[in-house]
């Protein structure tokens, strides 16, 4: 019987995600950036560590917290990240768009519809 031959299970082969990750990955020039910018520099409130080099509990508040607390620094690291794109040659700046979308979720019985064919004007639509 024919068998896919594959790695000996008595091989140990260890790997990091730096040598998975291309030379020329998007993601090279996000971490380029990140490490460029400094966040205090840029006006953010920045969490102090407890004695023991913890970083403090977060909760489900703890990005809208941070983006309410921080509202200056954003805005200053936005537009220095679009000088940034714009040095680096990935974006003219001519045109730049913000997706402002506000949506409000609801899921009263009047409005959660399970079944496409009895959803209200979509039958002409449908196959």
């Amino acid at each position: 019987m024919q068998r896919i031959q594959g790695i000996s299970r008595q091989q140990l082969q260890l790997s990091s995600l730096e040598d998975k990750i291309s030379l020329e990955n998007p993601v090279r020039f996000m971490e380029a950036f990140v490490e460029y910018i400094s966040l205090e520099l840029l006006g953010f409130k920045t969490s102090i560590l407890k004695s023991e080099g913890i970083v403090p509990n977060y909760n489900y508040h703890s990005i809208s917290d941070f983006r309410k607390n921080n509202p200056s620094g954003l805005k200053k690291m936005f537009k220095l990240f679009v000088s940034f794109l714009k040095d680096a040659d990935l974006i003219a700046g001519e045109t730049i768009a913000i997706d402002g979308t506000k949506s409000r979720a609801h899921n009263s019985k009047k409005d959660n519809f399970s079944d496409l064919q009895n959803l209200p004007n979509t039958k002409p639509y449908l196959n």
